[in-house]
């Protein structure tokens, strides 16, 4: 038999997508202006030959700004530091169906007073969510946000400075689109934020994608690799997060954030028609089905 001339069935039934082993992950270190990044990264594996493989140098200076690029709409200046894909396979002759994609950025924050340090957790919170809003709060369809942010907002627990996880994921109307991220500030205004992008072999919104194809391996997988980030301060960021902690002693970040509201009153009443006239669409087919089969 020819193996060139068999072809991938598509996938029909639900499944749990087999994730790589994690075992095999390589400790990679990065340094920032003195200061050491460690986390734990499988190899760059992608379900198809186009994704791009970003790999990191050894050290960066965290101050040089020939190095930044400036995103317009969100206001920030930035410059990725690594970008790799894992491949998850389906069931026997159904291929790949699932990727998680991993970034990482630094991200410089212009300060909005002198004392502004993004190792004041009230400062580091307020610049997540502001930044949140630039990127997925302008995006309204139909009267309601494309995207809901932030979700599952949680504080990471044991970790030198401030650091939050929390998820952007795609609103009931659209297509299905989720990220999982992680942050935390390296000096006053420098931050890391890394993302997980799930990406899963299914058409349809969220939800729909879900039910196909399982995202836990996903979770499970983006879970490990932020488990492994340690961070050891440089001395002046060591200086810097005691001054702030010294002058902020009570200063801590929220437990709970809600997803951000970035929706008019306007928009509101139109998604309130929208989904209205749906609900009204939806059991008038009901009728009409129940009518023919009632005809039979």
């Amino acid at each position: 038999m020819n193996p060139l001339a068999l072809k991938l069935r598509e996938l029909r039934e639900p499944c749990v997508p087999l994730a790589p082993d994690f075992k095999n992950a390589k400790a990679m270190d990065i340094s920032f202006s003195g200061s050491t990044l460690r986390v734990m990264l499988l190899d760059h594996k992608p379900s198809t030959a186009y994704e791009e493989h970003v790999k990191p140098k050894g050290g960066y200076d965290l101050f040089d700004s020939s190095q930044y690029k400036h995103a317009d709409q969100e206001g920030f200046d930035y410059f990725q530091v690594l970008k790799r894909s894992c491949r998850f396979r389906g069931p026997l002759f159904t291929g790949y169906v699932a990727q998680l994609n991993t970034s990482l950025l630094i991200i410089k924050h212009k300060p909005t007073r002198p004392d502004f340090s993004l190792f004041n957790p009230h400062d580091f919170e307020n610049t997540i969510l502001s930044t949140l809003s630039a990127e997925y709060g302008n995006e309204i369809l139909l009267g309601r946000s494309s995207y809901d942010a932030p979700i599952d907002w949680e504080v990471v627990k044991d970790f030198p400075v401030p650091c939050v996880t929390y998820e952007v994921r795609s609103g009931p109307h659209r297509d299905g689109w989720r990220n999982k991220y992680m942050a935390f500030p390296l000096r006053h205004e420098f931050y890391v934020r890394m993302s997980f992008h799930f990406e899963q072999s299914a058409v349809g919104k969220l939800n729909d994608q879900d039910r196909l194809i399982n995202p836990m391996p996903l979770y499970e997988l983006s879970q490990s690799i932020i488990n492994s980030i340690k961070l050891e301060l440089s001395p002046d960021a060591e200086k810097e997060l005691e001054d702030v902690r010294s002058a902020n002693p009570d200063a801590k970040l929220n437990e709970k954030v809600d997803p951000l509201k970035w929706t008019t009153p306007e928009d509101d009443a139109e998604w309130e028609h929208y989904c209205a006239e749906v609900e009204e669409k939806l059991k008038s087919m009901g009728r009409i089905n129940k009518a023919t089969q009632m005809e039979k």
